[in-house]
């Protein structure tokens, strides 16, 4: 529902600007129709990876007719989606990190991103020259990976390519994710330093298998997880007592310790329940970094990618520590998408990467092997990953509106 509003609007957007007859700037209105573009390319490309094939609506409904359209196969989504990006590319201004172009989608957005699709494609090739352009754009990366997420931070930051905005206040534009990450407890003073009962808190728990995966001497882990040490009241609710590093980490006796992504965690919050200025990463220059690393490693130029994956090695270990000298193509492809892993760990990437490096069935049904083994209360039909469930079922309230939508396989 998210998705087709976005593409609502930026269709109306695109089918009524040539008709606006007041005085704009050809930059003006090169730069709008390049925003609407590569949002609506945006808006699509989460579609398609989450429910494959859906209706390609690429007009302003103005009647019943154009709102209940059939399913698009994936391939002609993603044509348009190349298509979109593609546009947005040629129209969008350069970045210029100015307070301007706060929050608004460049250039090197558009690029960033159809070089993503590309990765998703496993076209490769394609995605080189997009990625090679994105690092002559001014980009780099932030000198500590904690102060990437700092609120503070978040506007004239060279790393963030794409991110979306929030504003605390009371316009509406708040984010609230710190609060569902961190504990729930009545109480969240020692916590956040503002007291309230924090009914939704609990979610996206760091596990140990992610816990395992970051190497000796990784600033990002400290940086990333974090430990809510507390004790249990007689309603057996959560009473926090501290927020500590997570690194070699041992609960006291008569503590009990909760995990948190600690990447987003800057208190002290302000008084107004669930409101913050924390903004939320989609694309970072790490990112690409880790992406063209990946394409060379793929298109056997497996030395040139080196330097790539080090830059992001050099600055979690310091100067001349961790860094990868193995050519050997498989070996490289395995340290590479581990890097995804930590780099961007919270982010919502692993997922998409799992699938899209055809590894999800087996990783995830070995981790719910596991899981079962440690946790009673996960059912035996759990994590029954199968292909079909790498797609989404379409939601039922939308096969009951239009009847041209065909359900996915298994659902």
């Amino acid at each position: 529902q998210a998705d087709y509003n976005g593409i609502s609007r930026t269709n109306v957007i695109l089918d009524r600007l040539d008709k606006i007859n007041f005085t704009m700037s050809d930059a003006d209105r090169n730069q709008i129709m390049g925003q609407a573009k590569a949002l609506r390319a945006h808006y699509y490309f989460d579609l398609v990876v989450n429910y494959g094939g859906v209706p390609l609506s690429l007009h302003e409904v103005i009647n019943p007719a154009d709102a209940y359209l059939p399913r698009s196969s994936a391939d002609s989504v993603y044509t348009q989606i190349i298509a979109d990006f593609t546009d947005a590319i040629n129209l969008l201004p350069l970045p210029d990190f100015s307070a301007s172009q706060t929050g608004r989608i460049t250039k090197g957005t558009a690029a960033t991103e159809l070089a993503r699709v590309y990765l998703q494609r496993k076209n490769y090739a394609s995605a080189i020259p997009l990625l090679q352009s994105v690092i002559q754009m001014g980009y780099s990366l932030f000198p500590n990976y904690r102060d990437i997420f700092n609120p503070t931070n978040k506007n004239g930051n060279k790393e963030i390519i794409f991110d979306v905005q929030f504003q605390s206040g009371t316009t509406g534009q708040s984010s609230n994710f710190i609060y569902r990450f961190t504990p729930k407890t009545p109480n969240t003073l020692n916590i956040l330093g503002v007291s309230f009962n924090n009914t939704i808190g609990g979610w996206d728990v760091p596990t140990d298998d992610l816990l395992n995966s970051y190497e000796s001497g990784d600033s990002r882990f400290d940086a990333s997880v974090g430990i809510v040490e507390g004790t249990l009241d007689a309603n057996t609710n959560f009473i926090p007592i501290d927020v500590v590093s997570a690194v070699n980490y041992v609960a006291p006796p008569g503590i009990v310790a909760k995990r948190f992504p600690r990447k987003f965690y800057y208190p002290p919050y302000p008084a107004l329940n669930q409101n913050t200025d924390q903004n939320w990463p989609l694309y970072r220059y790490s990112d690409v970094l880790l992406m063209l690393a990946e394409c060379l490693n793929e298109t056997g130029k497996s030395s040139d990618a080196l330097p790539f994956l080090n830059q992001v090695r050099t600055r979690a270990f310091g100067a001349g520590k961790g860094q990868v000298t193995t050519t050997d193509q498989a070996s490289l492809r395995t340290i590479i998408f581990h890097e995804r892993r930590v780099e961007l760990a919270f982010e919502n990437k692993r997922y998409q990467d799992l699938i899209r490096t055809d590894q999800a069935i087996s990783v995830l049904n070995a981790y719910g092997a596991a899981s079962k083994l440690q946790f009673s209360y996960l059912l035996p039909q759990s994590y029954n990953v199968t292909q079909d469930r790498l797609l989404y079922a379409i939601p039922l309230r939308e096969m009951q509106q239009n009847p041209k939508l065909v359900q996915n396989p298994g659902y």
